[in-house]
């Protein structure tokens, strides 16, 4: 046997349909609601109370925001958005729709655009900071240097406007401001205090052709050394270093140690140094003079690509021998 589900007829179906309209009709019959209002100067608060009363109208707010306010208000079969503006804009204020038929109000908010340049020829500072020392609001310029916010016309605040490299600048929210301003910031100059470093080694001498002299017996100990090294005492001229830190592995212009020729009164020495290049093998009190080539290499020399260093001893013969 075969059952089948039915429906009677003459069954009303459940009115869904008409609450939806009616609630949508109540919506836009609020929306607009027309008021009617006359009065001579009273306080704001009173006049809200009023209206509240007589269309069924319901405000949130701060007591403290509408203290010390009086208005004279006409209106007849005026939109309630254009009542409220008209009452409350003299004040800085402003209502907002809530839902229904719920307002709040609140202090009015003002954009105010801000060119920032600079002062000394007015290119544009872009990505400048502008930021409310009161609040948390802020904003940042644009590739421009136009920076967009919002303020409280109510609020007394301070803004601050700061670039790198350049001394912050401060505006005072006002009553009344104007929707644009141009700010120009000067560039910092940071003045710093004179160093005067005296150190003056004689014994380093520059000639033509950037041709480096030095003159161990005459030298003073340059710093970090114990006594007038040769081949470090070299190391401290511009140009000329070691990567490994040794003595003999010395880099000119950016050359290997091995494109250097190092030279002992015409002599070609091939191992400058010892103990595993920590100590050089030149004793500085038999050195006449060391000069030193990294710019160009005498034609006379040959196996030096990279620079050179030319090791005299002295010319002489000392009459009688002393010891230091």
């Amino acid at each position: 046997m075969k059952h089948a589900l039915s429906l009677p007829l003459n069954r009303k179906p459940f009115p869904y349909f008409s609450i939806l309209i009616l609630l949508l009709g109540s919506s836009l019959g609020l929306q607009a609601q027309q008021i009617t209002y006359q009065t001579a100067k009273k306080p704001l608060e009173e006049i809200l109370n009023d209206i509240s009363d007589s269309y069924q109208l319901y405000f949130s707010y701060s007591p403290e925001l509408l203290d010390s306010y009086e208005a004279s208000m006409y209106a007849n079969n005026q939109a309630i958005e254009d009542f409220l503006f008209d009452l409350l804009n003299p004040f800085d204020l402003q209502a907002k729709r809530s839902k229904g038929n719920y307002f709040y109000i609140q202090k009015a908010r003002k954009k105010l655009s801000i060119h920032i340049k600079d002062k000394d020829n007015g290119e544009a500072l872009a990505y400048a900071i502008v930021r409310s020392l009161n609040s948390r609001r802020g904003a940042y310029a644009d590739e421009n240097g136009i920076a967009q916010m919002e303020y409280d016309t109510r609020e007394d605040s301070l803004l601050q406007i700061n670039h790198i490299g350049y001394l912050n600048r401060y505006i005072r929210i006002q009553d009344k401001m104007p929707e644009s301003l141009t700010i120009q910031l000067e560039a910092d100059s940071v003045g710093l205090e004179e160093v005067l470093i005296e150190y003056n080694n004689e014994a380093i001498t520059l000639r033509e052709g950037a041709q480096f002299v030095l003159n161990p017996g005459n030298m003073k100990v340059l710093p970090g050394l114990a006594e007038a090294d040769v081949l470090l005492s070299v190391q401290s001229l511009p140009g000329i270093e070691s990567n490994d830190e040794t003595a003999s592995g010395i880099n000119i212009r950016g050359g290997g140690s091995d494109e250097l020729m190092v030279y002992w009164d015409r002599i070609p020495i091939y191992k400058q140094a010892h103990f595993f290049g920590t100590l050089t093998t030149f004793i500085p009190s038999t050195v006449e003079k060391i000069s030193a080539f990294k710019n160009y290499i005498p034609a006379q020399y040959t196996g030096a690509t990279s620079g050179l260093l030319e090791i005299s001893l002295p010319d002489s013969v000392p009459a009688r021998p002393h010891a230091p």
